[in-house]
């Protein structure tokens, strides 16, 4: 995505989400005042089980790479077996994780498709709390903001204390989304590509007089039709060298 982005090419994707870790993702939901359940990076066995015991159990751990599988956490046993598996059976990588605090039961929790900072579709278990709770929808599209994503499924918990984002899936799976308004998932995004993919208006002033330069030096009467043709290396005494394609 980087390399398209630098390439000037048209991306819809989750943002930072698409590109991070789950880290810089949490670091900016912080930064932009969005709640969150309290979360800690923790880079050994050692680290993280003393998360764990200082958040209370359960726990979620939480692979850096967004869209890993989170592992519960149950109880410190549980904590105990799955860290000692991660360091002995797993990459040398893996010994850093993202160790979030509490693991909410799937009917509490939804998932949220948000298109151009628009809500668009619910999706989980929990989608029929998350439709009746307007600050879910609220919630997870500033997120998107946040992230800088035309494209994001948004996880929102809803805990007693109200809802919280509880992660960001870089690829949102809304085959089976509810939809928050009269749009669908699809439409909103063919919608958007539409509005993405619309040639910019050509500016006046500047802009016209360099248009009829070119319309004149294709041989063009002004205000024509625009059109497209190869100026060959005759052309040279207009300043145009070699042979260029021109649009006019």
């Amino acid at each position: 995505l980087p390399v398209w982005r630098a390439l000037g090419a048209v991306t819809l994707d989750a943002g930072l989400a698409a590109t991070g870790s789950r880290v810089a993702v949490a670091g900016a939901l912080v930064a932009a005042g969005l709640a969150r359940p309290a979360a800690q990076l923790v880079c050994s066995e050692a680290a993280a089980l003393a998360a764990a015991d200082a958040f209370g159990y359960p726990a979620t751990l939480l692979p850096l790479s967004p869209g890993g599988a989170p592992v519960t956490l149950w109880d410190r046993d549980a904590a105990e077996a799955v860290l000692e598996h991660r360091a002995v059976l797993g990459t040398p990588g893996d010994a850093l994780a993202l160790l979030q605090a509490g693991a909410p039961d799937a009917a509490r929790r939804a998932v949220v498709t948000v298109v151009d900072g628009t809500a668009v579709a619910v999706d989980g278990a929990g989608a029929d709390l998350a439709l009746a709770d307007g600050r879910v929808t609220t919630l997870a599209a500033a997120a998107a903001i946040a992230l800088g994503a035309t494209l994001a499924a948004v996880e929102v918990a809803m805990l007693v204390e109200g809802p919280v984002v509880w992660d960001v899936l870089p690829v949102a799976d809304f085959r089976a989304a509810r939809a928050v308004g009269e749009a669908s998932v699809g439409a909103a995004i063919a919608a958007l590509v539409v509005e993405r993919l619309a040639p910019p208006a050509v500016p006046l002033g500047i802009g016209a007089a360099i248009g009829e330069t070119i319309r004149e030096a294709l041989g063009a009467e002004p205000g024509a039709t625009p059109g497209r043709r190869w100026l060959p290396g005759r052309h040279r005494e207009r300043g145009i060298a070699g042979g260029v394609g021109a649009t006019a």
